[in-house]
């Protein structure tokens, strides 16, 4: 998977869950309004957008851009064949403009590319969507914000028909700091080596100046660290590779109640768990123990240290640890992750946590050979794809064809272009094919991801991959626990009767040269479980690069 170039703090939990928070850098964006869309592109609309006047409008000579610092790439989008032109990122005062440039260049109809390009829920019709990412620092950046929860982007004519003239469009950010920068353009791809340059010597990008009034050093601007999430496809272990890594065992598989033997199950899951700490093969390791908040607060003090002492010795008989510097300690119950009484959150609160420090991940690897579990859809190569029907409460169900001709491998990531084909007779306005609950996969609250794709999966080496992901500050969101989204589209648009769109994912890395991708019930890292948008596998997708 990507690497960081910081010391990676690991925290592995045994039977239970450990919510872990990456640091964001400087401040992080705020969410206005969480809403859906109620019309597709074929609304016939404006012509054009009315500019702000918030702010100064452009005065600025900007010139065509070399063709050295910009990726082009065609795409069809609403019924209109596009040409988009992407970059650069020219930098200043500590702030990062992009330029996009869309051509119509045939096609019918229309389409809004702030509706494809912007997200519902903030203020304005910039094209604020549009992430740019850095895979080998592992960071993602979003759209600066004002003191108002409005993007930092220009607004023009963002209503494209064929026949129309190229309209360029800006967007601020915190300027990256590596000399390229991968730029996430829902809906059409990933474009790769993005090149980021000094203002001065990229003059075809607007100043910052021209997009607002607000001076670079009173923006909102934000850059987390991107973090990574698996399981094991039994749902018994998962792992969470941030700043700290969580790996989490299901409790009834390592103990009995108020015991400390391991049960003869515990050997797999422990073996397993090994197997993702040997990503991280030297440095200092705590075993921790946990136990929930039933009997005496001694008695359980004792049992977390039996507990963890049990794991400490059994792993290091099945896992080479002679690499760790190894301590064993117990917390009783003076440490829940889980709040409340119930079953279910006493079993997350049981649990044992290997707290690592490492320097770095390793290259993706893994020791151990699975067999897939059974599907639970349909299930077909990836070329050749597979139909899906996406149930609504009182209304006819929507139909999909889902094909993925092939992943691409960069920076230490695996990037994935899903066609989704409306295979109905009538427009799907909320497409929640790849989601379609108001939880993430992590079991966090996100009503604006009902329409993302947070639920697409790899499968390799026994073990289920989800999206990359990063956290944003939850007190910025009004919606209480909206704090992380995957590296991926995390807004479908409305999709017409017969129209194809791509739908962009980011994975850790695997290793191999195929991939399959996995749409299945998901137990989330709270517990959660659900089907979250229909099953479906696809198999034998070929990596490239």
């Amino acid at each position: 998977m990507y690497l960081r170039t910081s010391p990676a703090r690991i925290r592995t939990t045994i039977g239970g869950v450990h919510r872990a928070r990456a640091a964001v850098a400087l401040v992080v964006v705020a969410l206005v309004a969480a809403g859906c869309s109620s019309s597709g592109d074929a609304d016939p609309g404006p012509t054009a957008t009315t500019p702000s006047t918030d702010g100064p409008t452009s005065s600025t000579q900007l010139v065509d851009p070399d063709a050295a610092s910009v990726v082009t790439q065609t795409a069809t989008l609403g019924g209109v064949d596009l040409t988009l032109t992407v970059g650069p990122v020219a930098v200043a005062d500590g702030v990062g403009i992009l330029r996009v440039a869309a051509a119509p260049t045939g096609g019918e109809g229309a389409v809004d590319l702030s509706e494809r390009f912007g997200l519902s829920w903030t203020a304005g019709d910039t094209i604020d969507a549009v992430r740019l990412v850095d895979l080998p620092d592992g960071r993602v950046y979003l759209p600066a914000m004002d003191a108002e929860g409005a993007s930092i982007g220009s607004e023009g004519n963002t209503y494209l028909r064929p026949g129309d003239g190229s309209e360029t469009f800006f967007v601020a950010f915190a300027a990256p700091t590596a000399g390229s920068v991968s730029v996430m353009v829902p809906g059409v791809a990933l474009f790769d080596a993005v090149p980021v340059l000094d203002a001065a010597d990229a003059p075809s990008v607007a100043p910052l100046t021209d997009l607002t009034s607000v001076p670079a050093a009173k923006l909102t601007l934000a850059s987390p660290a991107l973090d990574s999430f698996t399981q094991d496809v039994a749902g018994q272990v998962s792992t969470r590779v941030a700043d700290d890594v969580t790996v989490a065992i299901d409790s009834d598989v390592l103990f009995a109640t108020a015991s400390a033997s391991l049960s003869p199950e515990a050997d797999g899951a422990l073996v397993s768990a090994g197997d993702q700490l040997a990503r991280f093969p030297v440095g200092t390791m705590r075993v921790v123990g946990h136990t929930d908040d039933v009997g005496d607060a001694a008695e359980n003090q004792v049992l977390s240290e039996q507990r963890a002492q049990a794991v400490t010795d059994r792993l290091g008989q099945l896992v080479d640890l002679s690499a760790y510097s190894v301590t064993v300690e117990g917390m009783g119950a003076t440490q829940p992750v889980a709040e409340g009484t119930s079953d279910e959150a006493r079993a997350l609160n049981r649990r044992v946590e290997l707290v690592i420090e490492a320097s770095a991940p390793g290259e993706a690897t893994s020791t151990v050979v699975a067999d897939l579990p059974p599907a639970q859809g349909p299930e077909a190569a990836g070329s050749d794809g597979v139909s899906i029907v996406q149930p609504r409460d009182g209304q006819t169900e929507l139909t999909w064809d889902v094909k993925l001709d092939h992943v691409r491998r960069v920076d230490g990531a695996i990037v994935g272009d899903v066609q989704l084909t409306n295979t109905g007779t009538e427009a799907a306005y909320s497409v929640t094919a790849f989601g379609g609950t108001t939880w993430d996969a992590r079991g966090e609250g996100s009503a604006s991801l009902i329409t993302g794709a947070t639920k697409l999966t790899l499968l390799s080496g026994g073990m289920r991959l989800y999206p990359l992901d990063y956290v944003i500050d939850d007190s910025l969101y009004n919606v209480d626990g909206s704090g992380r989204e995957p590296l991926a589209d995390r807004q479908l648009p409305p999709v017409e009767a017969g129209e194809t769109i791509i739908v962009t994912v980011v994975w850790p890395d695997v290793p191999g040269d195929t991939v399959v991708l996995d749409s299945a019930t998901v137990t989330t890292e709270s517990g959660l479980t659900g089907d979250f948008g229909p099953a479906f596998r696809l198999t034998g997708v070929p990596v490239v690069g």
